[in-house]
């Protein structure tokens, strides 16, 4: 009898004979002289064989004439061309040696919307139910064959479907803009590694990047994309089977929407940041860009942001008091949540689905936010649990700032992240040691979970996200994506050394192309750059004296904690600004201004060093900036 070793993602040994051993999620069991096969996620079930087969140069996808599986095939034949393989597609097997790929559907239940089965022998069999899992199946043939041609791999049988079916990244596109070359890319990369969702989010107050009418042309430019950019974009995805998720945050982190559209502004003249939730033209013109980017996006979502609004300004605003007894709600809090509901209902009538951010309380009473409204919390404050959420009959998706934000060079190591579960949810700071997180109980309305990049220059995606570039010039590199994209798709266990192992062979290929710097997000209020105002407007009254209140705004002090993003020396040596070094310099050169006064040069690798006294000033002297500062610029 051939000898097989059976691998479940049951973390359990069930099984042990001559004939086959059923071991443990991880391949860590094989036998030395056997090269760990380097799959990411690790499938639910895999049989792998003693006998081994070299593919040959010559692949043969055959679809049967079956619409999904030739637009499956096609694509295939692109990348399987990028390992150096000569690729065809056809309906039947070509009249030459080949190693044939036959891609079959099958109206099997238990593969469900996303699994599939891959026998690889002396040919290639994928069966699935649906398109997607054909695809995610071809995903996995794709890295068992990474080497090439001439490399040899075991014969296995493999059964796999995703224990979670929403599966995600964000990167924050409105503070670092990202070229379409970037995100064509990640989108080929998050389609290796199973993951099916990417969210972008375009707009902050930093900056608008959507090609929306009266705010930013059609034609794109100056930091922002065209409407043929948004085409290749939504174009590519479909092939990949990853859902774009369009974000752009309102009623809060709105600066860059007000600058251009005076009719969103508050009558309150403190009112920088938050769009008017009580003036009916604001409210149209935020359904206008709504319902304009919806057209451009074909995805089942839509996420509204819908966070960290101040509501101090409202109770200055004449419109929003107005609305308020015009509705009878009961305070600023109500009106935001009838902001809410009333975008949601847009939404809806588009066919789409709306996601928004931890922000509002599930508690605080009437008008309650509508049932079908999916929330993401991310930093779990009180009344804004995941467990709260979920009580309230909300569908839930897992964002918790610890282990999910790659923020600056607080982001959470690999071992953390092969620990954590899409039912365990952690706080700020990361990382957040995990005896501190919560747990909510597995549920359907649980949908899955979302890594966030926030702030962050596309040069550094290849080492903050995968670990591949080992100078960068914030954080720490690490695989933290496909650790991530293992822990959602499989309920097994994941082992931190044996997941890098099973990386690096798929690592050594660059999945991100190097781009130059992205520098800062154009096109933001009043043209600067404000990565953190408030805090910003704090280091000016805190006694900069040389610098004004507007360069300090668009130097773009990008600072979540002052504890953990800048280094300060007691002794009153200068303190570094650790974060958005170059939006810094490029703010102040936009502006023709060379930064002056004691303590200020210019460093040689762009960072603007502070003696610590003015910094501390800032803080030590205004508690509320201190705070603000605490919370984190706002992102999310």
């Amino acid at each position: 009898m051939q000898t097989t070793k059976l691998i479940a993602a049951t973390g359990v040994m069930v099984l042990f004979s001559a004939a086959a051993l059923v071991a443990a999620a991880e391949p860590a069991a094989a036998p030395a002289e056997e090269r760990p096969l380097h799959l990411v996620p690790w499938p639910t079930q895999i049989t792998i064989a003693k006998t081994r087969l070299k593919p040959g140069a010559n692949l043969a996808f055959l679809t049967e004439d079956k619409p999904p599986a030739m637009r499956v095939a096609e694509v295939c034949k692109e990348d399987f061309q990028d390992l150096g393989f000569a690729v065809a597609v056809s309906a039947k097997t070509p009249g030459v040696p080949v190693l044939a790929v036959r891609l079959q559907l099958a109206d099997d239940a238990t593969l469900g919307e996303e699994g599939y089965r891959l026998e690889v022998a002396k040919e290639v069999v994928l069966t699935a139910r649906t398109e997607a899992g054909l695809f995610w199946g071809s995903r996995t043939l794709m890295q068992l064959l990474w080497a090439g041609p001439d490399a040899e791999v075991p014969n296995v049988t493999i059964s796999d479907r995703p224990a979670a079916g929403f599966r995600s990244l964000m990167i924050d596109n409105a503070r670092s803009f990202h070229s379409l070359d970037f995100h064509l890319r990640m989108i080929r990369a998050l389609a290796l590694f199973k993951l099916n969702s990417y969210q972008i989010h375009f707009s902050d107050n930093e900056g608008y990047t959507l090609p929306t009418p009266g705010i930013r042309p059609a034609e794109g430019g100056d930091g922002s994309y065209s409407r043929a950019d948004i085409k290749k974009l939504t174009d590519c995805a479909t092939r990949y089977h990853v859902t774009l998720i369009p974000e752009l945050d309102m009623p809060g982190h709105s600066r860059a929407i007000k600058a251009k559209l005076p009719q969103t502004r508050c009558a309150s003249a403190d009112c920088d940041v938050d769009l008017c939730m009580g003036s009916e033209a604001s409210l149209k013109a935020a359904e206008a860009i709504i319902s304009d980017t919806i057209e451009m996006f074909p995805g089942p979502y839509y996420h509204l942001g819908a966070d960290e609004v101040n509501f101090g300004h409202y109770s200055r605003c004449t419109a929003c008091q107005q609305a308020m007894q015009t509705a009878k709600l009961n305070g600023e809090a109500a009106l935001y949540r009838s902001f809410i509901n009333r975008m949601n209902k847009l939404v809806k009538s588009k066919g789409k689905r709306m996601i928004v951010w931890e922000g509002f309380d599930i508690a605080s009473g009437e008008p309650f936010v509508d049932q079908d409204v999916i929330v993401m919390p991310f930093d779990s404050f009180a009344g804004k649990t995941a467990k709260e959420y979920l009580a309230g009959g909300h569908a839930v998706i897992n964002a918790a700032w610890t282990p999910l934000y790659v923020v600056d060079f607080k982001a959470a190591p690999p071992e953390m992240l092969a620990g954590w579960d899409l039912t365990r949810f952690g706080h700020f700071p990361c990382p957040e040691p995990p005896e501190k997180w919560y747990q909510v109980e597995p549920t359907p309305r649980l949908l899955g979970a979302q890594m966030c990049s926030w702030a962050n220059p596309q040069t550094e995606a290849h080492g903050l996200l995968f670990g591949q570039e080992p100078k960068i010039t914030i954080g720490t590199p690490a695989a933290r994506l496909p650790i991530f994209a293992e822990r959602v798709w499989t309920a097994g266990k994941t082992d931190t050394q044996n997941i890098l192992q099973r990386l690096q062979p798929l690592l050594e290929r660059p999945l991100l192309k190097a781009n130059p710097p992205s520098g800062p997000a154009t096109g933001s209020c009043n043209g600067l750059h404000p990565q953190c105002n408030f805090l910003a407007v704090g280091l000016f009254q805190g006694g900069l004296g040389d610098f004004t209140a507007e360069l300090c705004l668009a130097a773009g002090l990008f600072i979540n904690t002052i504890e953990q993003r800048t280094r300060i020396q007691p002794d009153g040596e200068p303190v570094e600004i650790l974060r958005r070094e170059r939006h810094l310099v490029v703010a102040f050169q936009q502006h023709g201004v060379e930064p002056r006064g004691p303590g200020t040069e210019l460093a040689g690798r762009g960072a603007i060093p502070l003696r610590i006294g003015k910094v501390a000033s800032a803080v030590t002297e205004k508690p509320e900036l201190g705070r603000q500062a605490e919370v984190g610029s706002e992102v999310g």
